[in-house]
């Protein structure tokens, strides 16, 4: 993971939520001098009644869409790039749990040419599974965070 990309993408959603922040605080602030005047109508006929919504739940609803926005905007590189790291921490753990089982089926190498149902062989054999299928899991959490950080 290049440490610029993430800096760049921590950044751009740091400054939308900033931005998002600071217009909030300035639409509560504003005075009701400073709000246009609301548009009133009497009711087309006595049956039909109409609800006018104030400019200040508007103004809250859109801050708050622009908020929302602005927390997306900011959470999902942080999402995608924590995802990648976990992925290769668990990549890394999966590697070293792979080397020690190569290690323990060099020790057990003899077993190899023993008569399979001997110990020997037996723990040769589940070791090497171990070592293949910690092996896969490795380098699959690599090609994993590998695509993840693309995208």
């Amino acid at each position: 993971m290049d440490r610029v990309r993430l800096g760049r993408a921590l950044g751009y959603g740091a400054r939308h939520v900033a931005k998002a922040l600071v217009q909030a605080a300035d639409a509560a602030t504003a005075s009701d001098t400073e709000r246009p005047a609301q548009a009133t109508r009497p009711p087309a006929s006595s049956s039909q009644t109409t609800t006018q919504v104030p400019v200040s739940a508007t103004r809250t609803a859109t801050t708050a869409a622009r908020a929302k926005q602005a927390s997306k905007s900011f959470l999902h590189p942080v999402k995608r790039y924590s995802g990648t790291v976990l992925l290769q921490v668990a990549g890394t753990f999966f590697a070293v749990f792979a080397l020690l089982m190569a290690q323990a089926a060099w020790r057990f190498r003899a077993g190899f040419h023993q008569h399979w149902n001997s110990q020997d062989a037996q723990h040769l054999w589940l070791t090497v599974a171990l070592l293949l299928v910690f092996g896969w899991f490795a380098v699959s959490s690599f090609l994993r965070a590998n695509r993840l950080g693309r995208s």
